[in-house]
């Protein structure tokens, strides 16, 4: 993946997180967290963009809070901090 085709999907992703339930997130987030993992890093790395901090941290999330059947208010929460952690990321690849 190119650094413009991640950064696109990253904000679709964040635009779409608000729209899951119970029955949708544990796939969604699964699938995000291993692009965060794996193409996160790689482009931080060929591109030096300073996302290792926040890709840890994300990764972080994905290993502690991040359990199937969450109750809806457990994953309000969830899914705030990894708004939260996009956003970063988003604007850290945007300067």
């Amino acid at each position: 993946m190119i650094l413009i085709d991640f950064l696109n999907r990253l904000k679709q992703e964040y635009g779409t997180l608000d729209y899951l339930n119970q029955e949708t997130y544990y796939g969604r987030l699964s699938s995000l967290f291993v692009l965060l993992e794996l193409d996160g890093a790689r482009l931080d790395a060929e591109y030096e963009l300073g996302l290792s901090k926040l890709l840890d941290r994300m990764g972080d999330i994905n290993e502690e809070e991040l359990e199937i059947d969450l109750s809806p208010d457990e994953l309000k929460p969830l899914i705030h901090k990894i708004k939260l952690g996009l956003a970063l990321i988003i604007n850290t690849i945007e300067e």
